[in-house]
C-alpha cells in the first residue's frame, strides 16, 4: 500500500508541477508571475504542513506510516527541498539566502525522515505484531 501511496503522491505533484508550467506560460501583466505566487504558497504550505504532519506521526496520531498524506508531505518535502537547493544554491543574489537554505535543507531533512521511516524503518513502538498464536501467556 505505500508504494501506491509514492506512486499517487508522485503523480499529484506532476500534476500541481503542470499546472504551475501551464500558469507560467501565460503572458502576465503583473510584475509577478502568477505560477511563482502559487510555488511560493505550496512552498509556505509545505513548510508549515510538513512538521505539523511529522508530529502528529511522532505522536502516535497517525499510526501507519503507509498513510497517503504522511508519504505525501513527506515527497512534497523532498521535492521542494531539493528543488529549492538545486535553484538557489548557484545564485548569490538572495538577501537571507542563508535563512533560504536552512529552511530548505530542514524540508529535506524532514522529508528524508518520512521517506525512511515510511519505507525502510517504523518508529520503534508502533507496530504490535502479537497475534493469538504468539502471545505468551503466564504460567503459574
Amino acid at each position: 500500500m505505500k508504494w501506491i501511496s509514492l506512486l499517487w503522491s508522485i503523480v499529484l505533484i506532476g500534476l500541481l508541477t503542470l499546472i504551475l508550467a501551464h500558469l507560467s506560460s501565460r503572458p502576465s501583466d503583473s510584475i509577478i508571475d502568477p505560477a511563482f505566487g502559487y510555488g511560493l504558497i505550496a512552498w509556505v504550505v509545505v513548510c508549515i504542513v510538513s512538521p505539523i504532519i511529522l508530529a502528529l506521526r511522532l505522536f502516535r496520531i497517525i499510526r501507519s506510516s503507509s498513510s497517503f498524506i504522511y508519504i505525501l508531505t513527506g515527497t512534497a518535502s523532498i521535492a521542494i527541498g531539493i528543488l529549492g537547493l538545486y535553484l538557489i544554491v548557484p545564485g548569490d543574489h538572495f538577501r537571507n539566502k542563508n535563512s533560504i537554505l536552512l529552511i530548505l535543507s530542514i524540508n529535506v531533512l524532514i522529508g528524508l525522515f518520512i521517506c525512511i521511516d515510511a519505507f525502510v524503518i517504523t518508529i520503534p513502538g508502533l507496530r504490535k505484531n502479537i497475534s493469538k498464536g504468539n502471545r505468551q501467556t503466564d504460567k503459574p
